[in-house]
């Protein structure tokens, strides 16, 4: 979190969103203005939007259900460039 703040975060295969849970809420909205959640399973990302609502987040974190390996996932992505954080927990 060195850039200080108005970070994207991206978590490729994040499922359950269970990584918010590594930050505290505050910590999150000091030093992220979007979070993007990717996954392709529907049950998990129901998970990660019940907990984004439980932290208090929606209107940071955006769940999206696709697959990232689909050279289509460019459609609902960040432009190229504006993303300053990519993490991948458990999906490789």
């Amino acid at each position: 979190l060195h850039k200080g703040g108005n970070m994207v975060w991206v978590d490729v295969g994040g499922g359950t969103a269970r990584n918010l849970e590594y930050f505290s809420a505050e910590t999150i909205r000091k030093y992220f203005k979007k979070i993007y959640i990717l996954d392709v399973s529907a049950s998990l990302l129901e998970i990660a939007s019940n907990r984004v609502k439980l932290m208090g987040l929606d209107d940071i974190v955006t769940v999206i259900e696709h697959d990232f390996t689909a050279e289509s996932v460019f459609t609902v992505m960040p432009k190229e460039s504006t993303v300053d954080i990519v993490t991948m927990s458990y999906s490789l």
